[in-house]
């Protein structure tokens, strides 16, 4: 596992250790990198941050933030809600073009 060389304090001065230390370094690593912080939902990222732990203990959480940015794969939709595209119905077409809409 990785290991911080210096104490990680959440914002409450709380003192965090392993996988949650490692998460709290890669959720702030990430924010430092992201363009437009307000498109960027937090709980969204935390649990992110949780998942990329898992994998990735043993790597430093900086480094890991700037190699994936902006992958985040199949929690893009968790970390980007303004930007998820929701499935057209199986009943919907793209554009509802019927005969004679089109003069040509």
């Amino acid at each position: 596992m990785w290991q911080s060389p210096t104490p990680v304090r959440n914002v409450f001065q709380r003192e965090l250790t392993g996988p949650e230390a490692w998460a709290y370094l890669f959720v702030q690593a990430w924010e430092m990198l992201e363009l437009d912080p307000e498109d960027l939902n937090m709980e969204g990222l935390e649990s992110f941050g949780k998942a990329v732990a898992e994998k990735h203990r043993d790597e430093d959480p900086a480094v890991v933030a700037a190699r994936l940015y902006p992958e985040c794969g199949e929690f893009h939709d968790e970390l980007y809600p303004s930007f998820t595209i929701a499935p057209l119905p199986a009943t919907a077409t793209p554009l509802p073009i019927v005969d004679g809409d089109v003069p040509f």
